[in-house]
């Protein structure tokens, strides 16, 4: 079979590096902090939907050193050899000299079916045959990170990987990522939500970068303290106000919501679909309101699920306890 034809049987789409869009903000200081900690073996993004990681991830690989592989992981890859697969053809976009000893796995063919040696034997190919500075890009990795033979093969990938390599993970939660034991051995990085939020200063040069804005500054931080920095409820004010309307009035935020139907809730489990809705009618809410309130005999371990996979819950420290809060426009 052909190169071609090959390459035909997957999406090269999902393997190229994106090109970096003329409307992107620079974010300098997030920028700044991928290239401190680019030295580390793993770089840890993760943040809700819509606060700018992939946007990000472009635009820092667009000026990062050496060679970029990228995989935009896609809900059909949960399977760990297609998965592996498409981390073979990533590799080898940005290295035609692996076309040899990736032949089997480009084929569709797995050289083992041990997790622990299908892991080794790419780590030996990479070691042997990559010799450049690298960065592997794994964006929207919460689409598998909860597959245990994926997270198992990541987690013995990342063990052994080879020095010159180094990933970066894009993902909502923070299932499938082996990150104590990095942390412990000071080879991880990580940007969080507090990280990724739009500051006012931002907001203001975000808008005269995407659409021409001038934003009065205190207009600016008002809009960042209602949104908490969640980029995509910015930009829909923004446009709103370019277009002479108000401000996410009831009508104008169906965008919104169809935007966290489509891209958040979609993709969780029915339980947690379930609770989150229960949950949503209250301001303020802990375990125990959850429990004797709803009924919930299992709200200790749904709470622990949702800060995991980053739903918009903010926890915070009262005069009565600590209590957990929703963003204002994901509880709507």
């Amino acid at each position: 079979m052909s190169e071609s034809q090959r390459a035909s049987l997957v999406l090269l789409t999902k393997i190229r590096v994106p090109r970096r869009r003329p409307d992107i903000l620079r974010r300098a200081r997030l920028i700044e902090a991928l290239h401190q900690n680019i030295h580390r073996r793993l770089i840890f993004v993760t943040a809700p939907a819509g606060f700018g990681k992939t946007t990000l991830l472009v635009d820092f690989t667009s000026e990062a050193p050496g060679r970029v592989c990228w995989y935009h992981i896609t809900a059909d890859d949960r399977d760990v050899g297609r998965f592996v697969r498409y981390l073979g053809w990533a590799f080898r976009q940005a290295y035609p000299e692996l076309e040899e000893p990736l032949h089997d796995l480009l084929e569709g063919r797995l050289p083992t079916r041990s997790i622990q040696g299908l892991a080794g034997w790419l780590n030996n190919i990479l070691a042997k045959y990559v010799d450049d500075f690298t960065i592997l890009v794994l964006d929207d990795y919460h689409l598998v990170g909860e597959q245990l033979e994926i997270v198992d093969f990541v987690e013995a990938f990342l063990e052994h990987l080879p020095e010159q390599v180094h990933l970066i993970v894009a993902s909502r939660s923070v299932y499938g990522i082996p990150t104590t034991r990095l942390l412990l051995r000071n080879e991880l990085g990580v940007l969080g939500p507090k990280d990724l939020r739009f500051t006012a200063k931002e907001l203001q040069e975000l808008a005269q970068v995407a659409y021409g804005v001038l934003l009065p500054e205190d207009y600016a931080e008002d809009l960042a303290r209602r949104t908490d920095g969640w980029v995509i409820a910015m930009l829909l004010a923004v446009r709103l106000r370019k277009e002479g309307r108000l401000l996410l009035i009831r009508g104008e935020r169906e965008e919104l919501y169809t935007f966290l139907a489509e891209e958040v809730l979609r993709h969780l489990p029915e339980h947690l679909v379930r609770f989150l809705l229960e949950t949503s009618i209250f301001d303020e809410f802990n375990e125990t309101v959850c429990r004797e309130v709803l009924e919930e005999p299992r709200a200790a371990s749904y709470l622990a699920e949702v800060e995991q996979r980053n739903l918009f819950v903010l926890r915070v420290d009262t005069p009565q306890g600590e209590v957990y809060r929703y963003h204002q426009l994901f509880a709507e």
